[in-house]
């Protein structure tokens, strides 16, 4: 039983609900990927939470190879590492070249899932106490961190829930020239 060998009970305890809840939150933006898949559009969805993911996987993933015994983190880590790059390639083939390039910010949480935020949090406060049960401050603080940015949008998800999106004032003001122009355009070539 090498696979699990661990020195204190509550470490299989953590890293077991660590791994069904870092599922989860792997799994939670599906619905979202099967909305861009059935639209062919990425619908103002952005990419930088998978980007972000992804290459934390592939950071998990490195330094699982360079502990012992740190099973656990490699079996999620590799799902995370496939199933991010399956979120990143549908988005890629589905974005618009404004989409891949720039973030829009809007005051909408239509594109803030609250269940991602909330298994994040979830998912933090596991892995940080799978470190902590196993003395290892590079598994602990980083989940620390990730604690409170999963907070922040938790708390941005409940300020803006209600909110309406802003609406950019610079593109009415664009639309409005350009037709301006064409009018004026036409009307000149009248005479």
């Amino acid at each position: 039983m090498a696979l699990l060998d661990f020195h204190h009970p509550w470490l299989l305890v953590f890293g077991i609900l660590g791994n069904i809840i870092s599922i989860t939150v792997f799994l939670v933006p599906t619905s979202t990927f099967i909305r861009i898949y059935k639209e062919k559009s990425t619908m103002g969805f952005h990419s930088l939470p998978y980007v972000i993911a992804l290459l934390s996987s592939l950071l998990w993933m490195y330094y699982a190879f360079l502990v012992k015994n740190a099973n656990l983190l490699f079996t999620i880590n590799s799902v995370g590492i496939v199933t991010e790059t399956i979120y990143i390639t549908i988005f890629l083939i589905y974005a618009s070249k404004k989409a891949r390039v720039q973030v829009i910010r809007t005051k909408s949480v239509e594109f803030l899932p609250f269940y991602l935020s909330f298994f994040l949090a979830l998912n933090a406060i596991m892995w940080g106490g799978y470190g902590t049960i196993l003395k290892d401050l590079r598994i602990a603080l980083p989940n620390v961190l990730g604690f409170l940015l999963a907070l922040v949008q938790i708390l941005l998800y409940v300020i803006y829930r209600k909110a309406k999106p802003v609406v950019e004032e610079n593109k009415k003001v664009s639309e409005h020239v350009v037709v301006d122009m064409k009018l004026q355009e036409t009307s000149n070539q009248g005479k």
